[in-house]
């Protein structure tokens, strides 16, 4: 479910994937008028998010902020971990 189907395009079955450096993260994002979700796992940490923001991103600095809060929460729940 977590390895791309078709050439890696970036989807599994059901799942996103996105390539880092350091591992990839699997999850899923969605959104409709006056909300925005994120699900996450990043394999490297263990680690998985879930955020609900009552808001649709729209302009390319809130793309920006939605992924310094993504960054913030698995930092702070890899502290949590250890």
């Amino acid at each position: 479910m977590h390895s791309p189907q078709f050439s890696d395009d970036g989807y599994g079955l059901g799942w996103q994937i996105w390539k880092k450096q350091n591992g990839n993260t699997v999850g899923h994002s969605g959104g409709n008028i006056g909300v925005s979700t994120l699900m996450k796992y990043d394999y490297s940490k263990d680690l998985s998010i879930i955020y609900l923001i009552n808001r649709m991103s729209t302009l390319p600095v809130e793309y920006m902020i939605q992924s310094l809060i993504e960054g913030l929460l698995f930092m702070k729940g890899y502290q949590y971990r250890h």
